[in-house]
C-alpha cells in the first residue's frame, strides 16, 4: 500500500502545473466555463422545449446560479474575474497586472466557448429515462457534464484551498448547485446525478412488475454506470492535483517570507 502511495505522489508530482499564470488561467476557464454551461444551458432548455419546461425567471435563475458557483470555482486560485470588463476594470484602477491581461481574456472567452459547444451538443434533441431523441452519445455527454458539474462545484464548495463556503451554509449551496443543474441540463434524462436516487427506484421498478426494460432503455443504465465511475476517477485526479499545488504555493510563500525575514532591505519589495 505504502509503494501505491509513492507511485501516486511521483504520478501527481510530474502532474503539478509549475506556472502560477497557467493555473490562474485554467482557472480562469473553468469558472467561465460554469457560468455559460448553467446560464445558456437554462437558455436552451427553455427555447427548445417551447416553455414547457422552463420559462423566463428560470433563465435569470440559471445565470444567477451559474455565476455563484462559476465564483467558487476559480476564486482561491485567480480571483474569479470571469469577465473581461472585470480584467480590464481592475487593470485600469491598478489592482491587476496589464500583462497578464490578455492571458486571462482569452481564457474566459475559451472557456465561454467551449460551454456554448457543449451546450449546442447536449440540448440539441431532448425525463431518469432518456427523452425519446437522445442518442446513444448524447447520453454518454448529457450524464458525464450533468455529474461533472455537481461533484465540481461540491470539491469547490468543500476545498480548504480555495475559497470554502461558510459554515451552515454548504447544505444549501450543493442543494443550489443540484437545482441549477436541472435548470439548466434536466430536460435531457432527468438529470440522474445520483447512483443512488438512480438505482433504488429503478431497482424497485423492476421488483414491482416492469421487468427488465427498467435497465435496457436505449442502454441507459449502463451509460450512467460508465459516467459515474470515469467521473470519480477525473475528479479524484482534480483534488490530488489541487492539493498538491496549494502545496506547493504554500512552499513558495514559506520560502518568500524566510527571504524577507533575512533581508530587511528588501522587505518593501516582498
Amino acid at each position: 500500500q505504502q509503494y501505491r502511495a509513492e507511485i501516486m505522489d511521483r504520478l501527481l508530482k510530474r502532474c503539478r502545473i509549475k506556472s502560477r499564470l497557467f493555473r490562474e488561467c485554467l482557472a480562469e476557464f473553468f469558472g467561465v466555463y460554469i457560468l455559460i454551461l448553467f446560464g445558456c444551458g437554462s437558455v436552451a432548455q427553455v427555447t427548445t422545449s417551447q416553455n414547457t419546461k422552463g420559462e423566463y425567471p428560470s433563465i435569470n435563475l440559471g445565470f444567477a446560479l451559474g455565476t455563484t458557483f462559476g465564483v467558487y470555482v476559480p476564486k482561491g486560485v485567480s480571483g474569479a474575474h470571469l469577465n473581461p470588463a472585470v480584467s480590464l476594470t481592475l487593470c485600469v484602477l491598478g489592482r491587476f497586472s496589464w500583462t497578464r491581461l490578455p492571458f486571462y481574456v482569452w481564457s474566459q472567452l475559451f472557456g465561454a466557448f467551449l460551454a456554448a459547444a457543449t451546450i449546442y451538443h447536449i440540448p440539441g434533441i431532448f425525463s431518469t429515462y432518456p427523452a425519446d431523441y437522445l442518442s446513444l452519445w448524447g447520453g454518454v455527454v448529457d450524464q458525464i457534464i450533468g455529474t461533472a458539474a455537481l461533484l465540481v462545484c461540491v470539491l469547490a464548495l468543500g476545498d480548504p484551498h480555495n475559497t470554502p463556503a461558510p459554515p451552515g451554509l454548504e447544505p444549501v449551496l450543493v442543494g443550489a448547485a443540484v437545482l441549477v443543474i436541472g435548470i439548466s441540463m434536466g430536460s435531457n434524462s432527468g438529470y440522474a446525478i445520483n447512483p443512488a436516487r438512480d438505482f433504488g427506484p429503478r431497482l424497485f421498478s423492476y421488483i414491482a412488475g416492469w421487468g427488465d426494460e427498467v435497465n435496457t432503455v436505449q442502454y441507459y443504465y449502463n451509460i450512467k454506470k460508465f459516467a459515474f465511475y470515469f467521473n470519480i476517477f477525473v475528479n479524484v485526479i482534480y483534488s490530488c492535483d489541487t492539493k498538491l499545488n496549494f502545496q506547493q504555493s504554500l512552499l513558495q510563500s514559506s520560502v518568500m517570507l524566510i527571504y524577507c525575514s533575512r533581508n530587511i532591505s528588501d522587505y518593501d519589495q516582498c
